[in-house]
């Protein structure tokens, strides 16, 4: 595990981020999915920043390296709640994957991420962010609390499963990853530069933003958990109403600028 305490000043986003990383180079960085199927994970070159985990699925009906899952006891058995969210370079062959993490703590209680991130397969490697916050999970069995199973992790799992789920799906496939990082997001903006609030958080139908200092324009940029922007918009007027029926469930970065500050927020949409 190449472990990395970076404080780095994001200017585009006006944030500072603190990560811990797996880059797989010259291992799998304790890395497995354990039993008879190990030998169904190796560690390719060629990734996005060299060597990353590649596992390959049979899809034999459940039995043995068949589902889409890989745990980890080791270095990320340690509190995750410090974290955002966890990121990952992905790139997946044959079949399309739909990437959750999941966490086994106290009690044996199983929680996983509610809301999966797709990558098909002609996606090519894809950066992927899953937020870990305890808004972020369901609980799959077990009596602990989401805040306890993420203070007292026994394993860490990303696997790809079309419900939320501690076991992967049964799928004949490819899953290549490179770079496991958990995310610390300190908000400058929230100290210094106030910009803007919103008008409640979590939201279903409308997103609400109300602009501080007396701002008469702003512009609002909207991105989803892959990057991808989904939103572009003058704001001008300090109370703004916006339609999101259309939008997917998950979580959002809203980014606001007024031409001397900006600021950023996560929205959860329901």
């Amino acid at each position: 595990m190449k472990k990395l305490l970076l404080l780095s000043i994001l200017s585009i986003l006006s944030t500072a981020v603190l990560n811990a990383q797996d880059d797989f180079e010259g291992s799998l960085d304790s890395w497995q999915v354990g039993g008879p199927a190990q030998s169904q994970v190796t560690n390719p070159s060629g990734g996005p920043t060299g060597d990353y985990l590649q596992y390959v699925t049979t899809g034999n009906g459940g039995g043995a390296g068949s589902r889409m899952i890989v745990f980890n006891r080791d270095q990320w058995k340690t509190d995750l709640s410090v974290y955002e969210s966890i990121s990952f370079d992905a790139n997946v062959l044959n079949s399309d994957l739909d990437f959750r993490i999941a966490v086994r703590g106290p009690g044996n209680t199983r929680i996983s991420t509610t809301n999966a991130v797709a990558v098909t397969v002609s996606a090519g490697w894809t950066s992927v962010e899953i937020p870990i916050l305890e808004s972020d999970f369901t609980v799959i069995s077990g009596s602990a609390s989401i805040a306890q199973v993420l203070q007292q992790p026994e394993e860490m799992r990303i696997l790809s499963s079309a419900n939320a789920a501690y076991i992967g799906d049964v799928i004949d496939g490819t899953m290549q990853i490179d770079n496991v990082t958990g995310n610390i997001t300190l908000s400058l903006d929230d100290s210094y530069n106030s910009v803007f609030s919103l008008g409640s958080n979590p939201v279903k139908d409308e997103l609400r933003i109300i602009l501080f200092n007396d701002a008469q324009s702003a512009r609002l940029e909207v991105y989803d958990v892959l990057g991808k922007e989904i939103l572009s918009a003058d704001l001008d007027e300090m109370y703004s109403a916006i339609d999101i029926n259309a939008w997917s469930a998950g979580i959002y970065l809203l980014r606001v600028s007024n031409g001397t500050a900006v600021q950023t927020k996560r929205l959860i949409k329901l």
